[in-house]
């Protein structure tokens, strides 16, 4: 879960305050003293030309274990909203086979009003589940009902309630769980902040839903570069008072734009370590792009040749994209108007872009017969 937040915020950033997004995720598993454990996966992220996340791949390259490769696939309404998302998994031939998917359903004012969780066996339904959101009148998350809907009688298997305090901030959540044929009440996290200039310093307590007694279950701290904005350093610890159960995160941003993240377990014998590294790409939208029709190609459609005629673009570069934003073709021209061949690009539609040796960029589209 805590994974899933962090890559929740970070596309949220990268998408929208920045010309990087998300590009993979690389982990590995550590012990003290003992080195490397076999257990490695890299993450890919793949987005089109509007900065939407389109897939996303995950690739095991344990040395001792390989599990199945699994993939994600996003599709969007025409409002820009996640419609669908479906999950594959590779089988042993390596194709893959379909596993399930989501459907996103929104309310009138354009907010999620429910996911359905559709599972999938050997391609037929497994199982529905369902996630149902409510909202307060300022538009805050209210509540998240968890229902399933393969049981004999369709009931809520779990529900969060979300409490704000008078700044706006999230309170608390309470927590409730089907237990003994009914709807309990499980456990309450209550947030605690303290603010200082450049510093948001949050603590949590939890309440067991079995002793009834309050815990302290972690601290978060962020620290930020002076006068940068952009994340320089973060540690959260996790621990139970009652407990030696306990680990801590670290954060750092790197040198390269990306982050690094370490999760280290303490109290257990072995001490795991998990090392992360974040890595981003330059992105440019599509509405930034298209910013020129001066650039003229034919014929266009084209199967083999295709003839770029341009004032100017001699000693310029010209950079060939699909629509998932990937470069397909790099060329150097020696002319303001030079024949180049294509022939080896699939069918489809491309993005032509063309930067002049003064830094002037024009565009347009391809289509590849």
């Amino acid at each position: 879960m805590l994974r899933s937040l962090l890559l929740f915020c970070l596309l949220l950033t990268s998408a929208n305050t920045s010309a990087q997004l998300l590009a993979s995720i690389r982990e590995a598993n550590y012990v003290n003293g003992i080195g490397y454990l076999p257990d490695a996966r890299v993450d890919t992220f793949i987005y089109d030309l509007h900065g939407r996340l389109t897939e996303v791949h995950a690739l095991n390259i344990g040395t001792n274990q390989h599990l199945p490769n699994q993939k994600q696939l996003l599709s969007y309404d025409q409002q820009g909203r996640v419609m669908r998302i479906s999950y594959f998994r590779a089988n042993a031939s390596g194709s893959f086979d379909s596993t399930g998917f989501d459907l996103h359903h929104y309310n009138q004012i354009g907010k999620l009003k429910n996911i359905e969780h559709h599972a999938l066996s050997n391609g037929s339904m497994q199982f529905r589940l369902e996630s149902l959101y409510t909202y307060f009148d300022n538009g805050q998350l209210r509540s998240k009902e968890f229902v399933a809907h393969h049981t004999p009688t369709r009931r809520i298997m779990e529900k969060e309630d979300y409490h704000f305090n008078s700044q706006q901030r999230l309170d608390s959540v309470s927590y409730f769980i089907w237990r003994d044929g009914r709807l309990q009440y499980a456990s309450r996290n209550v947030y605690q902040y303290y603010d200082s200039i450049g510093e948001q310093h949050i603590q949590i307590e939890s309440l067991n839903p079995w002793t009834f007694q309050h815990e302290k279950t972690g601290e978060f701290r962020n620290f930020y570069a002076s006068g940068s904005g952009k994340l320089d350093s973060s540690t959260r610890n996790y621990f139970y008072e009652q407990s030696d159960e306990r680990y801590k995160i670290e954060y750092r941003r790197l040198l390269n734009d990306s982050i690094s993240e370490t999760e280290e377990f303490v109290g257990s014998p072995w001490k795991p370590i998990l090392k992360r590294t974040y890595a981003y790409r330059d992105f440019q939208p599509l509405q930034k792009v298209v910013v020129s029709n001066r650039l003229h190609i034919f014929p266009n459609p084209a199967q083999q040749q295709l003839q770029v005629d341009q004032l100017g673009a001699a000693g310029g570069q010209l950079l060939i994209f699909d629509l998932r934003g990937q470069l397909k073709k790099s060329e150097l021209l020696r002319s303001d108007r030079q024949v180049l061949f294509v022939g080896d690009l699939p069918a489809g539609i491309y993005i032509l872009q063309l930067t002049t040796p003064e830094g002037q960029t024009s565009t347009a589209r391809l289509i590849k017969q």
